[in-house]
């Protein structure tokens, strides 16, 4: 209970530090993961609700503010029902799937301000550039271009726009691999897929969609004429090109992917899920919440047990690169400011996801906020995630919320770990179940 309710107020910090940076700071989620079996130890999203309304029946006034969009849909949980492109949080995967694919991880790689492929320019965040860099650097720094070029040469390996027959499509699959595109499996009622926008999500929605593309590129988008008429012919040229040309996996689509953007979205539990997996060596648990259920006499009805639902296919020594890179990202790295002098060691990735579209106000929307992290680095056993839609930077309004969560959970005041100050005791969750009895409340576990 102490981790659920500490999780929910640094998320609802989180939000308020993007607000006073003027960012919009519109919805959110955190979650914390054992890595050794899955279990969720906390879970939080932002907006929320009491859920004590529902005891009794709920009124139709209050259903509705649960379901107005003006109050951000409270009903929805951000963390297993949000989808959110995961920005360069996603680079472990393209990392791996390089890796299982003929790259060198020790090699060194050209990292410029900006890259062209096709007839487009592909810009780093900020347009920065760091000439020739390690694949480690690559991932510390957050180097677009470096994964662009890496996702164009697998494309062009595959055919490019004349694809070869059982084309490998590596960072696709390798995304399938780590759990995304699939539900966690968790012990709740709604858990969402989430999309991997590669070659086979193309063509799948290219056969649900074409018809109504074709139909746009004729007759045009008249309804947003009215208030955006440049809006509108954008999305006509697009409608065009989408009916005749709309199923073809592009070398723009191919970079996307890469980074974690374009047709790619996520829930923060399926980042949690990955992240745990990289931590442990690999194993996808099933997310759970439940560990029994318990009469109110104390009866023992059922317990449950992890599950594994997989392995991610990938050699140890991938893995093994990947945590001493995600290491190198809180020391020296995009991560290196928030938790500089922390005394724990911690490993993780921020991301910066950009958003298409506009706020009701017609101002541009802002960037998703990600920190995806486990710790202790050299032996794991949380992961935490926390997400901000709309929150700009990864590091400065997600990282933050992470920190705090972890400075809770190991004990840390200032910068020293104090003895007997962590919220797990033993250094690990509790195993035994709480002692419940028909008289008293339910008691924590000894």
């Amino acid at each position: 209970a102490k981790l659920q309710s500490l999780v929910e107020e640094q998320l609802s910090a989180a939000i308020d530090r993007a607000r006073s940076k003027n960012y919009v700071g519109e919805a959110g989620a955190a979650v914390v993961v054992d890595v050794k079996n899955g279990n969720i130890l906390a879970m939080a999203t932002y907006p929320s609700y009491d859920p004590r309304i529902w005891l009794g029946g709920i009124s139709n006034e209050q259903f509705e503010l649960l379901s107005n969009p003006k109050a951000g849909i409270p009903l929805i949980s951000r963390a297993t029902q949000g989808l959110f492109a995961p920005a360069s949080i996603f680079k472990v995967i393209t990392t791996s799937a390089a890796a299982e694919n003929g790259f060198d991880l020790n090699d060194t790689y050209q990292c410029p301000p900006q890259l062209e492929i096709g007839n487009r320019v592909f810009r780093n965040y900020e347009s920065l550039g760091y000439g020739a860099i390690s694949m480690q650097r690559a991932i510390e720094v957050s180097c677009d271009t470096v994964f662009y070029d890496i996702a164009n040469t697998l494309w062009l390996k595959d055919g490019g726009l004349n694809p070869i027959d059982n084309p490998k499509d590596a960072v696709e699959k390798m995304a399938f691999a780590y759990g995304l595109g699939s539900k966690t499996g968790i012990d709740l009622p709604e858990d969402v897929k989430g999309r991997v926008g590669g070659r086979i999500f193309k063509r799948n929605f290219w056969d649900k969609n074409h018809e109504v593309w074709c139909d746009r590129a004729e007759n045009g988008y008249p309804e947003v004429t009215v208030v955006d008429p440049e809006r509108a012919k954008m999305l006509q040229k697009f409608a065009k090109e989408n009916c005749t040309e709309g199923m073809r996996f592009r070398a723009g689509d191919a970079v996307n992917i890469s980074i974690g953007q374009g047709d790619t979205v996520v829930s923060p539990l399926q980042m949690a899920l990955a992240y745990a997996a990289i931590a442990n060596g690999g194993t996808i648990w099933q997310m759970m919440v439940a560990k029994a259920i318990v009469k109110t006499d104390g009866t023992v009805v059922k317990t449950f047990t992890p599950q594994k639902l997989g392995t991610v296919k990938t050699a140890p020594s991938v893995l093994s690169f990947l945590r001493g890179s995600l290491r190198e990202v809180v020391v020296s790295g995009t991560g290196a400011g928030v938790f500089a002098g922390f005394p724990v060691e911690v490993s993780g990735k921020t991301g910066t996801g950009q958003v298409f579209g506009r706020n009701p106000n017609g101002s541009l929307k802002d960037d998703t906020s990600w920190f995806a992290s486990y710790a202790p680095s050299k032996n794991p056993r949380y992961a935490v995630v926390m997400m901000v839609g709309q929150g700009g930077f990864g590091a400065s309004t997600s990282g933050v919320g992470v920190k705090q969560i972890y400075q809770t959970l190991f004990g840390v005041v200032g910068n020293k770990v104090v003895p007997g100050a962590a919220l797990f005791p033993e250094g690990k969750p509790p195993t035994k179940l709480p002692k419940i009895s028909p008289a008293t409340k339910p008691k924590e576990a000894s």
